[in-house]
């Protein structure tokens, strides 16, 4: 769960160097999905947000190689791809959420799923908010980049509780395997 945590971590940092980002998101999602696939046997939805999290790095490995051979993508299409893109990856943290979720319930313990399925609510909604003042302008661009400040402090906030929710699972894995029977040894 350490590489999920900082595969999500990665997709929101971001260094820029003459165009080029030295912390692609394809790495963070290539992180994501070896990450959760330790865990594919704890839920179903671990197996989903593999899955999306491999099309996503090799979309974002595609855009980040434009960008680092100064092809420009631009257009209506790729507007369109890039909203879909930034669906995906919602999603696929929500199946993380979910996956977690479901092992909370089952084992009964808590791993703080509420709250942080809570900041990721608060972050898809200030996303959604802060594209609105996009497409209007004039004051609304005063509105747009509060909008942008409050979404970074939510991707903040869900950051430290993943990481705490990442930590009660991995608590909770650590307990599991000290109880599962030793298989017998051969002589």
């Amino acid at each position: 769960m350490t590489a999920v945590f900082v595969g999500v971590f990665f997709i929101h940092l971001h260094l820029w160097i003459n165009g080029v980002d030295l912390l692609p998101d394809f790495v963070g999602f290539i992180l994501i999905a070896a990450g959760v696939s330790g865990f594919l046997d704890e839920s179903k939805r671990f197996g989903k947000a593999r899955i999306w999290a491999a099309v996503l790095a090799v979309y974002a490995g595609i855009v980040w190689l434009c960008s680092l051979f100064r092809i420009t993508l631009s257009g209506n299409l790729f507007v369109f791809l890039a909203y879909l893109v930034a669906a995906a990856d919602f999603y696929v943290r929500y199946l993380l959420i979910l996956g977690i979720r479901e092992v909370e319930e089952r084992e009964d313990r808590d791993m703080k799923t509420r709250r942080l399925l809570q900041a990721w609510k608060a972050h898809l909604i200030l996303w959604i908010l802060t594209l609105v003042p996009v497409w209007s302008g004039g004051l609304w661009q005063i509105l747009g980049m509060i909008l942008v400040i409050l979404d970074l402090a939510s991707v903040a906030v869900f950051l430290v509780f993943f990481y705490q929710t990442r930590k009660k699972f991995l608590e909770y894995r650590v307990i599991k395997s000290r109880q599962l029977p030793e298989e017998p040894q051969e002589m």
